[in-house]
């Protein structure tokens, strides 16, 4: 039974870290834009669903960082987590259980901050931006495959 729970636990691993690219091509487009000096990104569908219009708002930056580059560094640590192999896991001096609990910590935390930035689109942009809600969408996929893998074992 342990050799079939390795395998289930690969797997897992190995569907986050797709999830976890996907988050990164999203967020690295977005760090593009961001920095891009015109708008006009594919995703610019109409005045309520416009990337540019969220992603060089005031609120696109905290403390000169934007926004999308932090999305982009949780995908990469959600990835390097989740594919770092159980032998450099174990040298570092973590286990299969820290994995897990570091997986749903951070998935916890980038459900927070989404759900903030979601607000920040709902409610003061009145703007919603097609890629970040794809992102957001990936976060609440990351946090049910961190729980459900939690609770399972």
């Amino acid at each position: 039974m342990a050799g079939k729970k390795a395998v289930t636990d690969r797997r897992i691993r190995v569907f986050i870290g797709i999830v976890a690219l996907i988050g990164i091509i999203l967020t690295a487009y977005l760090v593009r834009e961001h920095y891009a000096p015109t708008g006009s990104s594919f995703c610019d569908v109409n005045a309520r669903l416009n990337c540019d219009v969220v992603n060089k708002s005031d609120y696109a930056a905290i403390l000169g960082v934007p926004v999308a580059l932090l999305g982009l560094l949780f995908y990469l640590a959600v990835l390097v987590i989740s594919v770092a192999p159980a032998k450099l896991v174990r040298r570092l001096g973590g286990d299969e259980e820290l994995r897990r609990m570091l997986l749903l910590g951070a998935a916890v935390l980038g459900l927070l901050f989404t759900l903030y930035l979601t607000g920040v689109e709902a409610f003061v942009l009145h703007v919603f931006c097609p890629l970040c809600l794809g992102s957001a969408a990936l976060v609440l996929i990351l946090l049910g495959i961190a729980i459900k893998w939690n609770l399972r074992t």
